[in-house]
């Protein structure tokens, strides 16, 4: 990583030890310009899941007193002595959990971490948690202990309680830590692929008063818009945001309602408009020429582009409906869904002497090819309808008739196939 007076370099490892059982050493090595200081980070950790009930972990880092990230660089505090001082020196953790199908999982940890000015800090984390029938419940505990600061707590527990109802979701939560104590309610829910808002009340035990916080969001084809309303006592606060993204190609300019990542893809679905695609990041719509941006794609992974069938029109079939891809990062990567415009068509006809054909005659093209069949009542099925069609119909008797038919110019988008009377004609007579 490079950037004005900052310069940095990584290198990594992982590597499986025994099935089950990873092992992974990570080294980065920095220059801040500004202070004129260099530093190097090394993190080593081990994580096994020892059997399919009990996994466990444990981790190290350390870090030279020059050490600095990019976060580090333009920080107000930093060229101030005390500041540098208290960043961590080294920090140590590990966890051991175990799951129950009855009982639910369990996880306790412990983590130490120390100082350059001498500070040193233990803590200790337990959790549960387990789903019922309606609900799913945690509880955690936290007791820290050492050079504590002024906004540290010694003694923390959480209590959570979320209930899921059809699309909405409650949550509700208890929050205790020395003495104070805050509870509160949250509702999520999403609406459809284009709404989607959260409510949430909350009490401090400390302040005295209740806050209130809403949040919609509300995603067009094209661009996405959050607005938010806070109440904290007497004060409110409003905001709204508006992102997406822009991608200029080869075949023009296509709108996203996510912010395009350094890897995405353009999508073309064969020039039909409004059409689904489900993306790593997303749901994302054609525009009026076909085309998409899946505006994240994971790079050296396998993402998949799937098109939601129930947004093309009746008329259209696809010639596949998904597909998968591994990119390289930074790449920019073009796809293309094949669909297939069928026009069906089921007619109901009638044979030269005005009775309706039988069932089990054959229907062929005008090169002697099998199409379909005669069934109940006269109904022949087109699977797909071309302009200029001669179809025929070879009778009971040895006698062959033309299917004579009329169909609107354009068809209808919005029927599975389209209906219409024909009458077969004996072949030669007069149309």
């Amino acid at each position: 990583m490079a950037a004005s007076r900052y310069q940095a370099a990584a290198w990594a490892v992982n590597r499986m030890l025994v099935p089950g059982t990873m092992a992974g050493f990570r080294q980065a090595v920095s220059h801040a310009a500004g202070e004129g200081v260099r530093g190097t980070q090394v993190n080593a950790s081990v994580s096994s899941a020892v059997s399919p009930t009990v996994s466990a972990s444990m981790s190290v880092t350390q870090q030279t007193q020059g050490f600095r990230d990019l976060a580090d660089t333009v920080n107000a505090n930093l060229l101030d002595t005390g500041w540098t001082r208290q960043r961590y020196k080294g920090q140590y953790a590990g966890s051991v959990g175990w799951t129950h199908p009855d009982w639910g999982g369990f996880r306790l940890a412990y983590s130490q971490s120390t100082n350059f000015n001498g500070r040193n800090i233990q803590r200790m984390t337990g959790a549960w948690v387990k789903s019922f029938k309606h609900a799913t419940v945690s509880f955690n505990v936290e007791h820290s202990t050492g050079d504590l600061g002024r906004f540290d707590n010694r003694h923390a527990a959480y209590v959570t309680v979320s209930i899921p109802l059809g699309s909405k979701t409650v949550k509700t939560y208890v929050n205790r830590y020395d003495n104070r104590m805050r509870t509160g309610a949250t509702l999520n829910e999403r609406v459809n692929d284009a709404v989607s808002y959260q409510v949430s009340t909350e009490r401090d035990s400390r302040e005295g008063q209740n806050n209130i916080d809403g949040r919609l969001s509300l995603q067009a084809r094209y661009t996405q818009a959050n607005l938010g309303l806070s109440r904290n006592g007497a004060s409110t606060t409003y905001s709204g945001q508006l992102q997406g993204g822009i991608v200029a190609h080869k075949d023009g300019v296509t709108f996203s309602p996510y912010p395009v990542e350094d890897t995405f893809g353009i999508v073309s679905v064969g020039g039909v408009p409004g059409v689904k695609i489900v993306t790593p990041q997303g749901p994302v719509w054609t525009d009026a020429w076909g085309r998409a941006v899946a505006p994240r794609l994971l790079p050296y992974h396998t993402s998949r582009l799937e098109i939601s069938t129930k947004s093309l029109p009746r008329n259209i079939d696809l010639v596949n409906g998904y597909q998968e891809l591994e990119a390289g990062r930074g790449s920019v990567n073009h796809i293309r869904f094949g669909v297939i415009n069928a026009r069906r068509v089921l007619l109901k006809a009638t044979g030269p002497e005005g009775r309706v054909l039988e069932k089990g005659l054959a229907v062929v093209d005008g090169d002697n090819q099998y199409l379909t069949s005669v069934v109940d009542g006269g109904q022949v099925f087109l699977p797909d309808v071309q302009g200029g069609a001669n179809l025929r119909v070879t009778l009971s008797n040895g006698d062959t008739c033309r299917l004579d038919f009329s169909l609107p110019e354009t068809s209808d988008a919005s029927t599975y196939f389209e209906s219409a009377n024909a009458t077969c004609t004996a072949m030669g007579a007069p149309l």
